[in-house]
């Protein structure tokens, strides 16, 4: 396969609070084979779990079938060819007092150059692969 120079984009999103889920940013899947999420919280706790959402671009979003739940520090739920072109990943670590959660996720396995970029979740900063600048 021939790489075109935007191989992955990663998108990263945080937030404390003890018992809302982070809903990561809607990602565009168009032109990309796979989408890794990576989360994990500052305080451990046996309520926490990372799930991928699918839907449209504009937050009309359902649950996919399974979800990574574990005691660890850090979970990762890699997705290939998920079935709608709209996916986020959604991460929620309850149970402590406030944890600090993360979740990052990366587009990777470009077939073609992506079409759109994620530019409205609040503090993301993006790298556009059309003009190699950052957004958002």
């Amino acid at each position: 396969m021939k790489m075109l120079g935007y191989e992955a984009l990663i998108t990263a999103d945080g937030a404390t609070g003890a018992t809302t889920a982070l809903n990561g940013a809607i990602v565009d899947m168009d032109g990309f084979e796979n989408v890794l999420f990576i989360a994990g919280a500052t305080v451990t706790s046996t309520a926490q779990w990372l799930k991928m959402q699918m839907g449209t671009a504009t937050d009309a979003m359902s649950d996919a079938t399974g979800q990574v739940d574990h005691t660890q520090a850090t979970l990762y739920l890699d997705v290939h060819r998920p079935i709608k072109r709209f996916v986020r990943g959604v991460f929620t670590a309850s149970g402590a007092s406030s944890p600090y959660r993360s979740l990052i996720t990366v587009q990777y396995g470009a077939r073609v150059k992506p079409t759109t970029n994620a530019t409205t979740v609040a503090l993301d900063t993006l790298y556009s692969p059309a003009s190699g600048t950052a957004t958002g």
